[in-house]
């Protein structure tokens, strides 16, 4: 009997799967590797900070396409005076190493404060060219434009370049026109007479990555903004048809000012002024009618700061 129970708690034993596995050593290392992929190509590669600076992710991407995998390491200080606004982001800064080849190692080539920084992209904005990381950051705030903006890095020639730095507008990435090539969208708000609370955003630039350079491109992506317009001034012509039918509108919904105002932010956008102009002149007399005055004042007003259109309206 004796010897049937020790033959018993030794196959117990033995089973996979039934003692207590010890993942002590696999876990410390997935938390310095933490990106996918990282340490699979080359295992040697690890990085420790003092703390408080720990590690928040570890990517391994060959940036300029040579066939060559750059570290990228992101971090974070998580000292007690950063504890109060951490929860709006994830790491404040950037390195990246690349291998010495002769000496077997890696050697730091970048160094980069990203302060706020809440998630990051590593693509190509222009493609079939070398990869740009986007660091999306975030400084907390009800105000989603004015509190998230993006650091732009291009890597060429073994020196990462800080191409663009918007501290606003809610950057976001997008195909515009479907040609394969990514560009940066950039919101901005528009108050006039409204609170705070009511403020109208809409999609204010349009950035076209060029070789090395962020370029401001609204003209070329006219469609773009003549499809937003459209969107707008179907909007705008419900409210009117409302109006005409002698319905009433609460005053404090500011329903007419504020599509009258998208119109005019989109045309502003695209740099359409010349659609400004005749929209302004034959919905004038509609909206010097039904608007109250110190809307209609407040959009005249800004309609008339336009360089190309002011001391004609």
């Amino acid at each position: 009997m004796k010897l049937y129970l020790y033959i018993l708690l030794l196959a117990v034993i033995l089973i996979p799967g039934c003692g207590k596995k010890d993942n002590s050593v696999t876990e410390k290392k997935e938390s310095n590797l933490s990106a996918a992929g990282t340490g699979e190509k080359d295992k040697n590669f690890k990085i420790d900070y003092k703390q408080p600076r720990t590690i928040f992710k570890i990517e391994e991407v060959d940036l300029d396409n040579n066939g060559k995998d750059e570290y990228i390491v992101f971090s974070i200080a998580n000292d007690s005076l950063n504890k109060g606004i951490m929860q709006f982001y994830k790491f404040d800064m950037m390195e990246v190493f690349i291998k010495d080849s002769i000496n077997n190692s890696y050697k730091k080539i970048s160094t980069d404060t990203v302060d706020f920084s809440d998630e990051y992209w590593i693509m190509n904005l222009e493609k079939d060219k070398s990869k740009q990381v986007l660091i999306k950051t975030n400084m907390g705030g009800n105000d989603i434009i004015n509190s998230k903006g993006m650091y732009v890095f291009n890597y060429d020639s073994s020196k990462v370049k800080l191409v663009k730095y918007f501290d606003t507008g809610n950057p976001e990435i997008k195909d515009v026109n479907g040609d394969g090539n990514k560009e940066i969208l950039v919101s901005d708000s528009f108050f006039g007479i409204l609170p705070e609370s009511s403020s109208i955003y809409y999609i204010a630039e349009i950035y076209k990555y060029n070789n090395g350079t962020l370029v401001k491109s609204n003209k070329e992506f006219k469609q773009f903004f003549d499809t937003e317009a459209d969107n707008a001034i179907k909007e705008y012509q419900r409210v009117k048809d409302r109006l005409n039918n002698s319905e009433k509108i609460k005053s404090s919904e500011y329903l007419l000012y504020k599509r009258t105002a998208e119109i005019i932010l989109c045309f502003y956008a695209g740099e359409d002024y010349g659609r400004i102009t005749k929209f302004w002149s034959d919905e004038n007399p509609f909206l010097q009618k039904n608007l109250a005055e110190d809307e209609y004042d407040d959009l005249k007003k800004f309609i008339t700061k336009l360089p190309p259109i002011a001391g004609t309206i």
